[in-house]
Order: C-alpha cells, then structure tokens, then sequence
C-alpha cells in the first residue's frame, strides 16, 4: 500500500492528518491490524477502569485548574458535542476534589420573625443540620399538642375570665364617660 505524501504518522491526538484535507483516505489507512496475541489480557473485562479520561489531558487540566479557584464569579463550562462525556467528566473530577477536601460546615436559614425575607443563617458543623431539623420538626409537634393542652386547663380559663372582667369594666366606664360628657352637651 502506498501512503500519500502528505500523509503523517499520528500524534499525541492518535490521529494522522493531511495537507489537504478535502481528499479522502485510502482504504489501507482507515484499518490498523492488532496481533490479539500481542494484547497483554485475554478479555476486556481484566482491564482495569482508566482513572482518567483518555485522550482529555488538557481539559482534565484545565478542569483542576479551575477547581482550584475558591472564589466567586469562576465558574466550569465544558463545550463539545452531545455525548461526548463531558458532564460525566466535570462531575467525576468535582468528586474526586471534594473527597480529598475537608468537609464543609452546614448552612441553614431559619425564620425572621421581624423581617421574613431576610432569614438569618446558621453555620453548623459539618453534619449537623440534619439534627437540627429534625429537633425542629419535634418540637412543633410537641406544641401543636401542648399549646391547645395549656389553653384548656383551669388556671388559664381563670385568668382568662379575670382578664375579660377587667377590659369589660373599663370597656363598660370609658362608654359611661362618654354618655356622661354627651349628655351635658360637651360633645355634638
């Protein structure tokens, strides 16, 4: 088989180039035969899985360059086809990073009262905030069942009355003031 002259061996990229690249391989070049005696293994599965994607050396580097930049604004933005594995690969190294990182301190918002649109947060230690939920959620169940309980018993119906009694007293003497003053002609 004659090889073009224009034709050169396969680089880092494992694949040859042309000068000219509208004109076509021949039939020769598009089929490398490989010796399955020369092969190391017996079957695919004795391989062991690649720790990293193959033929992707730059884009893994880039990738843990940019993992490495810890401040806001930077972000992670892979171009290429459809299919290609990209998402796959950013998630893997993003993975890989976090495991070697310490763990992260837990964030949680909770109510402002005064002002709920700007809830205050929380820092807590790493795997904590499960447990606070979950204390949280207890304890609206435990008051849903204790604040009605407490609004039944007899002491708070007591002074609940006593409470009544007095508003209606002085509800009773400011009305009494104020027939009085319109019955002398103070008031139109």
């Amino acid at each position: 088989m004659e090889i073009p002259r224009n034709y050169r061996e396969p680089g880092p990229g494992g694949a040859g180039a042309f000068a000219d690249p509208g004109r076509p391989l021949p039939p020769g070049l598009l089929y490398r035969r490989c010796d399955p005696a020369e092969l190391p293994f017996e079957l695919v599965t004795e391989l062991e899985d690649p720790s990293e994607p193959i033929g992707q050396d730059r884009a893994v580097d880039a990738v843990g360059f940019a993992v490495q930049m810890r401040r806001k604004g930077y972000n992670i933005y892979a171009l290429g086809p459809s299919g290609t594995g990209k998402h796959t690969i950013v998630e893997d190294l993003l993975r890989r990073q976090a495991e070697s990182a310490p763990a992260p301190a837990d964030w949680c918002y909770v109510n402002n009262f005064a002002d709920p649109q700007k809830p205050p947060r929380l820092q807590l230690p790493p795997g904590r905030a499960g447990g606070l939920r979950e204390a949280m959620r207890r304890l609206v169940e435990e008051l849903r069942a204790a604040l009605p309980a407490a609004f039944e018993r007899d002491d708070y119906r007591a002074r609940r009355d006593v409470i009544d009694q007095q508003f209606r007293g002085l509800n009773e003497e400011a009305f009494g003031e104020m027939h009085g003053v319109r019955s002398n002609g103070a008031l139109p």
